[in-house]
């Protein structure tokens, strides 16, 4: 990010970054003088309304490869997440929960689904050649994309094509290590070639709701942070069976310096407004409408933030701040007071998205 332009809770236009320089016309990357930018980054709202963004562009790689694994269990392929991402030789790489694939992966088969999934695959390949690889390979694939049971990694390397199958067989070895099994390359190519799939996933298996909790912590934090979240729902279990709450997981490595660890409760519910505004008709009428299930609904907002309690205890941070993730109280004395300072210079009256952030 190379800076933003903010309008304040007054009306005026405040620029970052190379932005911040009275006379320049572009928001070049700088290396000099303090830089406000990261100040407005998830702030949700609280220091101001964001109109503009300047990004840093680059090209498309030349290839993409794709290099997915399955393992016995969440350990190991956590393990290999972090092998792969500290050695920076994949784009994406991401590790999907045994129960999650079994409750989502055919949750939409209709034809217009396949087709959006097929024309997306084909699309991202440049070339005819290159199309018609991709399209061999997402059939070779096929729907059989999981082994029961086990939890798959996925991982995306990019560039030419002596980078991308140097940097395949580095963490094919890195994988196997842990004893990882090579599989259908179907998940992280459909993934890759539709990263923005629309908002259908809203819902999950059935029309089922669905909501997540993320935390970032250091890679040699992830196995432990595992374990202290098995055993804060395994003291919950019967309740979780009681109401027919499932808790899946997500885990990946953000920008390969920290371990992202997701946590998603699913349980049958009414919808939400969102639902019938977002859906498409379609897949809603698809359906049987579930009943309001209000035990479950406050199961699953007490889970939810006893576990904010235990991400707190690891000093974990979300990109999700707003008003879910505790973050003033979180924070030594002189950094909470400096963005204090600075709501009450931006929003002296607090009418900003009060709230957010614990301001």
């Amino acid at each position: 990010m190379f800076g933003v332009e903010v309008v304040t809770a007054d009306g005026r236009f405040l620029r970052t970054g190379q932005w911040a320089l009275c006379k320049s016309p572009a928001p070049v990357s700088r290396n000099f003088g303090p830089d406000t930018t990261g100040l407005f980054m998830h702030d949700g709202g609280a220091f101001g309304i964001k109109t503009k963004a300047a990004f840093r562009l680059i090209p498309l790689p030349a290839q993409n490869g794709y290099g997915p694994y399955a393992f016995a269990d969440v350990d190991a392929a956590c393990r290999a997440l972090s092998a792969i991402a500290r050695a920076r030789i994949a784009e994406e790489v991401y590790v999907l929960d045994a129960g999650s694939v079994a409750i989502n992966v055919d949750r939409d088969t209709s034809v217009s689904t396949v087709l959006r999934a097929i024309r997306q695959v084909a699309g991202s390949a440049s070339g005819v050649g290159g199309k018609l690889k991709a399209l061999f390979g997402l059939a070779l694939a096929g729907r059989g994309v999981v082994p029961a049971g086990a939890f798959t990694l996925h991982l995306v390397a990019a560039g030419n094509a002596r980078a991308v199958d140097d940097d395949l067989s580095r963490a094919r070895g890195l994988a196997t290590a842990e004893g990882g099994i090579p599989i259908a390359t179907t998940v992280p190519r459909i993934a890759r070639a539709d990263p923005v799939p629309g908002l259908n996933s809203v819902v999950g298996a059935s029309g089922s709701r669905w909501a997540a909790l993320n935390v970032k912590v250091a890679h040699s934090q992830a196995e432990q942070l595992i374990h202290a979240h098995q055993t804060l729902m395994t003291k919950h279990k019967g309740a979780l069976q009681q109401h027919d709450v499932r808790v899946t997981y997500l885990c990946s490595a953000l920008f390969n310096y920290s371990f992202s660890f997701e946590a998603v409760f699913h349980w049958h519910d009414s919808s939400h407004p969102i639902h019938q505004s977002n859906v498409d008709l379609m897949l809603l009428a698809s359906f049987t409408p579930a009943q309001p299930n209000v035990e479950a609904r406050a199961l699953v907002a007490m889970l939810r933030e006893v576990a904010c309690k235990l991400f707190r205890e690891f000093g974990g941070a979300s990109n999700q701040i707003g008003r879910t993730y505790p973050f003033m109280e979180t924070l030594d004395e002189a950094p909470a007071a400096l963005l204090h300072g600075l709501k009450v210079q931006l929003d002296p009256r607090h009418r900003m998205n009060p709230g957010v952030l614990g301001l």
